[in-house]
């Protein structure tokens, strides 16, 4: 349920915020439908000083880089990617993340991610 969801997903798990140090940049994805709340991460490190960013595409083809997501707060000021993702507008800073969360629906035998298949992580 919904409000299952936004619970287990309010912040990260202790053990994971433990490995994060204070200041570093913190690239999260902002959900497609039936994905995981991950822009509560987004704001729960903006509200403890981090810089958050989400993927940036300029256009199919072209390699992600990462922008920052001034207001996790608000989502009004994000545009459509290439895939109809939400991402920051082309004028948002460059950044360079620390920490990635990154989505997926899975792993395969030997560890490797599956996601949406774009290729990007």
């Amino acid at each position: 349920p919904e409000s299952q969801r936004a619970l287990l997903f309010r912040c990260p798990p202790a053990p994971i915020q433990a490995l994060i140090h204070a200041g570093a940049t913190i690239s999260i994805f902002h959900e497609m439908k039936d994905e995981v709340p991950a822009s509560n991460y987004g704001r729960w490190f903006f509200e403890r000083g981090h810089r958050v960013a989400l993927p940036w595409i300029a256009a199919r083809g072209e390699p992600m880089q990462f922008r920052e997501w001034a207001d996790p707060f608000a989502s009004d000021g994000l545009i459509s990617d290439p895939y109809s993702a939400l991402q920051p507008p082309a004028e948002a800073a460059l950044l360079a993340p620390d920490v990635m969360f990154c989505p997926l629906l899975g792993f395969t035998s030997r560890g490797g991610r599956i996601g949406y298949g774009a290729g990007f992580y």
